[in-house]
């Protein structure tokens, strides 16, 4: 479980009574760390990075390309 720290006026951890979510700081023993750890990890390889890294690359040149030809229409038409 966790448990309720407080700085003293030195910098240094000392014990604290109170629930985790009211203390200034948590101690965390080495299961519940190594299970938040766990939890926060995101396996992700380097073919599903390139398959997003060229979506978003892709998605930005459709987007400049569609907005430079809408530019050129809307030119055309006030030019007209």
């Amino acid at each position: 479980m966790a448990t309720c720290i407080q700085f003293d006026a030195n910098g240094f951890a000392v014990l604290a009574a109170g629930e985790p979510s009211t203390c200034t700081a948590v101690l965390l023993s080495g299961t519940e760390y190594a299970q938040i750890q766990a939890a926060q990890s995101v396996d992700i390889s380097y073919p599903q990075a390139g398959a997003v890294f060229s979506f978003f690359f892709g998605f930005t040149l459709a987007a400049w390309y569609v907005a430079k030809n809408v530019g050129l229409l809307l030119e055309a038409v006030r030019r007209f």
